[in-house]
């Protein structure tokens, strides 16, 4: 009977970190990180401040997790996109597709948050994760893509290159507050096309034939 309580407590404490976790990930991408405080995070979860320090230390720790969090399931996501569709430009579609409707939120904002408001050493730390999380996956694509003819890379450009130019793009179209699946796949697939064969006609036509 005694261990009962341990595991309850145990079941609590995860559910109330992860519901930490979903709160703070939806106010910090509506507001910035430096308009949410742990007392508001603490105020939409309806726990103390007392019972979220118990959870995490500052406001940054629970912005450095969510973003660890966030950033693996983009990985694992993307991989699977990647590993499931032969075609490139289907590919590139999906992924597009998947950016735009699983992290509606300006990459601009995320960026300067991390730049302005998060410790220099914390920085690295995620830049490392971005990296391994979303230009990586992106930029093994389009250097299979390369490396197969499908995909010119001039000699003075990397794939890596590429790989943020199609996150700038998406991140832009995140400022235009897509609404219905219907606009998400029409911008995924215009954007797709454009990557591919930018506003030339010429490859374009040739790719249709």
């Amino acid at each position: 009977m005694s261990k009962q309580p341990k595991t309850l407590k145990k079941e609590d404490g995860e559910k109330t970190r992860k519901l930490i976790m979903e709160t703070a990930r939806s106010l910090f991408m509506e507001y910035g990180y430096r308009a949410v405080s742990t007392r508001k995070i603490a105020e939409v979860c309806k726990i103390t401040q007392p019972a979220l320090y118990h959870h995490f230390s500052n406001k940054q720790a629970i912005y450095l997790e969510m973003l660890r969090i966030n950033l693996e399931q983009m990985k694992q996501s993307l991989l699977s996109i990647i590993n499931s569709k032969r075609d490139l430009q289907e590919c590139l579609e999906h992924i597009i597709y998947y950016l735009l409707k699983t992290y509606p939120y300006n990459l601009n904002q995320l960026f300067h948050d991390i730049k302005h408001e998060i410790a220099d050493e914390n920085q690295k730390v995620l830049r490392q994760w971005w990296e391994e999380a979303c230009l990586a996956p992106i930029s093994a694509l389009l250097q299979t893509a390369s490396d197969e003819g499908s995909v010119h890379v001039p000699a003075n450009t990397s794939v890596k290159q590429y790989a943020y130019l199609l996150m700038s793009l998406v991140s832009q179209s995140e400022m235009e507050k897509l609404g219905s699946e219907a606009e998400v796949k029409e911008k995924a697939q215009f954007l797709s096309e454009f990557i591919m064969f930018g506003i030339s006609t010429t490859f374009r036509d040739k790719k249709k034939a």
